[in-house]
């Protein structure tokens, strides 16, 4: 099942409209999360990741958080895509380093 979001949505501070089934609005999301992307990936550390890559695997936790956006949750965009950026990408970094431990082991 593809799940997707259509609807507006509060983004720090600003309203706009979303359709993560045409792609409408996703852009624009992904743009005013920029800052946060690059702060995140710049205090991250996972082997053999470029900071790049690491901004690029939030930028795809963003779009896929986006899609399991709720906005009759009462919640911003902005908070709830922080809160899920940092849960996916911590999930990540463990997933990570017990295959990294699973490997040294062997």
């Amino acid at each position: 099942m593809n799940k997707y979001f259509e609807g507006n949505v509060k983004l720090y501070n600003e309203e706009f409209y979303v359709n993560t089934n045409t792609g409408e609005g996703v852009d624009r999301v992904l743009r005013k999360i920029d800052p946060l992307l690059f702060k995140m990936s710049n205090s991250l550390f996972i082997t053999n990741y470029s900071q790049e890559d690491l901004k690029q695997e939030l930028a795809i936790i963003a779009i896929e958080g986006i899609r399991s956006y709720d906005s009759t949750k009462g919640v911003k965009l902005s908070t709830f895509l922080h809160i899920h950026l940092h849960n996916k990408i911590i999930s990540k970094i463990r997933s990570k380093n017990k295959l990294s431990n699973n490997a040294f082991m062997l």
